[in-house]
């Protein structure tokens, strides 16, 4: 079995989404598939990464373990049960399985050890690297370049790089020429299409209170306009306006009316559509079009929206999908099944070592007495 630890060179690259589309690939190639997140910042029923693998792929992956329990671990100076204890997580997943996914964590001010513990645990699953860069600028090599020298030094190698958010200006034959000998899996172009979040989750990122819910769940907010309105009514267009504008309310009626599934209307200054223009345009506003409300005035609703996280929502199955499908569809399967043919050397961490030690013991129905209770091995 190979064991690919995925690793990403900076926050924000897209991390969960292409390490789904890998899963997505090399079940394409007809491989059993295990899939581990050993640890989440957010809790283990709602961390997205295992709750789309087994919806979506079809793995049945284990819960991660809680961030406030790692840092536990690490400011009693525990490592050793640490590491055992993810990498009993990772090998009880991967029985009978071909390849291993272990998704890593994106570095963050708040945990300065993430580092330290990616690295111990990539080392104690004896483990490849797989890099998920961005090619959304032309930081995203360099950063590549850095991070295959540190994880060299650490005794571990990086077997391919995949290059998210690609600008259409990207060269991949100049990065592959940079990159020299570690190979490129794969460079998935960016694409709004698949950034585009559900009216539903732009209303919990505002707090906004929900109006009118229309078709809230699937109604998916393409562009954002607060500004020359008319110009912009097309489906997936948020208006962003006050609810005493009743030109634009007038309009967004109209187009509503007409069929343009826009994504919602959001009325700032915590006001509501004036009277005479509801009922003017009742049948309009009841037509699906998903109404919210927010204080603050238009730019400030802008500006938060703009600020709304990328990340797919734990529950929108149907957006993420689409994402695993199209990076699936742009990875390299001949790059990906030439590092699963290097063979692997077969030498056991210290971890895996007592992992496998003790479930055998079990399977026996045997004790294992250690003389020196303080001594690791």
């Amino acid at each position: 079995m190979r064991t690919y630890f995925i690793a990403p060179t900076r926050p924000s690259v897209g991390l969960t989404s292409v390490s789904l589309g890998l899963v997505r690939a090399l079940q394409r190639q007809g491989l059993k598939v295990a899939y581990v997140k050993p640890v989440t910042k957010t809790t283990p029923q709602t961390e997205p990464s295992a709750l789309f693998v087994r919806s979506i792929c079809g793995v049945d992956s284990p819960d991660p373990l809680p961030m406030d329990d790692v840092t536990q671990y690490l400011t009693a100076g525990r490592m050793d049960e640490l590491l055992e204890r993810l990498v009993g997580m990772a090998m009880a997943a991967s029985d009978d399985a071909d390849v291993l996914l272990v998704e890593g964590l994106h570095p963050d001010p708040a945990h300065a050890y993430i580092p330290r513990l990616s690295g111990e645990l990539a080392i104690s699953l004896q483990a490849d690297v797989v890099l998920v860069a961005s090619a959304a600028d032309a930081q995203g090599i360099a950063e590549v370049k850095d991070l295959v020298a540190l994880v060299r030094n650490s005794r571990r190698r990086v077997v391919g790089v995949i290059f998210n958010k690609a600008a259409a200006s990207f060269d991949e034959a100049r990065a592959s020429a940079e990159l020299g000998d570690v190979p490129v899996w794969g460079v998935i172009r960016a694409d709004p299409r698949l950034s585009a979040p559900r009216t539903l989750d732009l209303a919990q990122h505002l707090g906004a209170e929900v109006l009118v819910a229309g078709e809230i769940a699937s109604r998916r907010v393409h562009e954002r306009s607060a500004t020359a309105v008319i110009p912009r009514l097309r489906p997936g267009a948020l208006i962003v306006s006050a609810g005493d504008r009743d030109d634009v309310m007038l309009a967004t009626a109209l187009a509503a009316s007409n069929g343009i599934k826009l994504a919602g209307l959001v009325l700032t200054h915590d006001s509501y559509i004036s009277p005479r223009i509801e009922k003017l345009a009742a049948q309009a506003f009841r037509g699906g079009l998903p109404i919210l409300r927010t204080g603050g005035d238009s730019f400030e609703t802008a500006a938060r929206i703009s600020r709304m996280p990328s990340a797919v929502a734990h529950d929108d199955t149907e957006r993420m999908e689409t994402v695993i499908e199209a990076i699936a569809e742009q990875l390299d399967g001949d790059a990906i099944c030439a590092g699963l043919e290097q063979r692997a050397t077969p030498r056991l961490s210290s971890p895996a070592f007592r992992y496998q030690l003790i479930r055998r013991a079990r399977a026996a129905d045997k004790r294992i007495v250690l003389p020196e209770g303080d001594e690791p091995r």
